[in-house]
């Protein structure tokens, strides 16, 4: 499954990893954000890296990737600074759930139920 969305200058894209057979972990999530790549960045761009690692587009839009077992997600946006982080539930995250409010908690369940996810 993937997604694309756009609010103002902001374009959320997000993808299900597909499970290939033979293929490491890394490859397929390599694989999942290269099609998500493909299909929300035109073909005259290309993604590189600052020295620290963070990924920077060659058109000068803002960039955040991330993945995790199963899905893969990017941010994009025309000014200012983005970031995206994608986990799986697990229970070794806890720490972080406790962090988040319970009106932070809602909204991104919310959020996520109106989009099927």
């Amino acid at each position: 499954m993937q997604r694309i969305e756009k609010w103002a200058d902001v374009t959320i894209g997000y993808r299900t990893i597909d499970l290939i057979p033979e293929t490491s972990r890394r490859q397929r999530e390599t694989l999942a954000v290269r099609q998500l790549a493909d299909a929300m960045i035109s073909p005259d761009a290309e993604i590189g890296h600052t020295p620290e690692g963070a990924p920077v587009l060659s058109d000068g839009r803002i960039i955040s990737i991330s993945h995790s077992i199963g899905h893969a997600a990017i941010a994009l946006a025309d000014s200012g600074r983005i970031g995206i982080d994608v986990e799986t539930l697990r229970p070794q995250l806890h720490v972080y759930y406790q962090k988040l409010s319970c009106r932070s908690m809602d909204h991104l369940l919310n959020r996520c139920c109106e989009h099927g996810l």
